[in-house]
């Protein structure tokens, strides 16, 4: 069609033939009238085979059965078959909007954009709307890219998606995430402001795996980070107070019959992450307890001036920082706290990475919370997140920071005195993970998951 590029639409599948046809019709009757339809079947052992065969020799549409490849080597599959100038995935248990192709498309105003990206409405299984998220404007607003775009519903140009090599076939999910970063270290990428499809959740969705989510992102930080450079060394920090001057500061409190003292410590020097392991107390009898039972780590005497309650950890740190010189080669460092016990090495990388890929001036940990917040004005509660309309912005959402977990720029400390900078970017952690003791109820519960963690190591 004169003046109307091609545009692939390919959607893969594998067991949702109880969507399928929807994501198909979406796509067939979108206003945009110069697009092919590529439909990968990817080794479904349900009905899917008997719906897709109504679409074998329909017009603009090219139906592929396969084995079971997964899902980043049938991206490539469909980048290889596509004849578009233009290239856009639809996850099977989506929809599109009816405009969404020609409003994509729209957004490639530049010569130098390779990717185009809008909003969303989320529905539920059967397709009621839930609410409607809308993204950063990336134009504007955003300088640290450190939010990618959907995997999915997202246009490309597809030379320059070829030109970056594709998708990595390592990956078993999280192709977009690791896709981004090669895309934005060498094209622009552009947000609309536009509802572009239609997001089902439900219990299949691969996105509620959260482990198998974190742990895929945190390889994909890693080799990101290897080419980019990634940091040298880095030390540690664990400032305990000790019971007689804070009771919840207690490293000889057990869990499963070990101290929580030697689950830390035993971690950290099992992950060969840190040059340096510090321990920073006034206790004495921790301090003894340390230097009598584990080598290679650094204890530091830390004066009771600063070690109340109310001490500021810059001084802390900085107290640290001075009194071992060889502190000052290093260009990060990282503070553990003694109340959150289940440290996961490459959560900990992941933030280093996150660190040397931005060049940001801290990292710290997160829970993203889907729960609506308020705060009192004087007059009434309002809502910090919440809108009457059933809109999420972006910009709105809301971050816990996880206890006991900081990453620093040495710099910054060196120059001011000061462990947090101006620009901050974020890890995200599971549940264990972020779990933080400040009772006896946290307590059990850290009981609790020790067990469920031994549990998987016998599996």
């Amino acid at each position: 069609m004169k003046n109307k590029p091609l545009i692939t639409v390919y959607i893969v599948n594998h067991n949702y033939g109880k969507y399928i046809e929807q994501a198909i019709e979406s796509t067939v009757n979108q206003s945009y009238p110069n697009i092919e339809i590529l439909i990968i079947d990817d080794g479904s052992t349900d009905n899917s085979r008997e719906i897709l065969t109504k679409y074998i020799g329909q017009e603009k549409i090219e139906v592929i059965f396969q084995e079971n490849k997964g899902l980043t080597k049938t991206n490539n599959t469909a980048l290889r078959l596509a004849e578009g100038e233009y290239i856009v995935r639809l996850d099977a248990d989506d929809t599109f909007k009816p405009n969404a192709l020609q409003n994509l498309l729209d957004g490639f105003t530049d010569k130098d954009v390779a990717m185009v990206f809008g909003n969303w409405d989320v529905v539920d299984e059967s397709g009621n709307h839930l609410y409607t998220f809308k993204r950063h404007d990336f134009e504007n607003d955003v300088t640290l890219l450190d939010c990618p775009a959907h995997g999915a519903c997202t246009m490309f140009y597809t030379k320059y998606l070829k030109a970056v090599g594709g998708y990595d076939e390592e990956l078993q999910c999280q192709d977009g995430f690791e896709l981004w970063f090669r895309v934005v270290d060498n094209f622009k990428v552009k947000s609309l402001d536009k509802l572009i499809f239609n997001y089902r959740r439900h219990g299949s969705n691969l996105t509620g795996n959260e482990e198998k989510i974190l742990y895929t992102r945190s390889n994909i930080l890693r080799k990101v980070a290897e080419k980019k450079g990634s940091v040298d060394s880095s030390f540690v920090v664990i400032p305990i107070r000790g019971g007689s001057l804070d009771s919840r500061s207690n490293p000889f409190e057990k869990i499963n019959g070990k101290f929580l003292i030697d689950l830390i410590v035993e971690d950290l020097l099992n992950y060969n992450l840190f040059e340096k392991i510090i321990i920073t107390t006034p206790d004495k009898s921790l301090r003894e307890y340390i230097l009598s039972n584990y080598e290679n780590i650094i204890v530091h005497a830390r004066g009771v001036d600063i070690s109340l309650i109310n001490s500021k950890l810059d001084a802390v740190v900085q107290d640290v920082y001075e009194t071992y010189n060889e502190l000052g080669s290093f260009e990060y460092g990282v503070i553990l706290g003694l109340d959150r016990p289940f440290n996961k090495k490459y959560l900990i990388q992941s933030a280093l990475d996150i660190a040397s890929i931005f060049d940001v001036d801290n990292v710290i940990g997160v829970r993203p919370s889907d729960d609506f917040y308020f705060t009192h004005n004087g007059q009434s509660l309002y809502g910090i997140n919440f809108d009457k309309t059933s809109v999420r912005l972006e910009r709105d959402e809301i971050y816990q920071m996880v206890n006991g977990f900081l990453v620093f720029k040495c710099e910054k400390l060196s120059k001011d005195g000061e462990i947090w900078g101006e620009t901050i970017g974020h890890v995200v952690f599971d549940q264990i993970s972020a779990h933080s003791i400040s009772s006896r109820l946290d307590l059990d519960i850290a009981e609790l998951y020790s067990n469920k963690l031994e549990e998987r190591k016998t599996k």
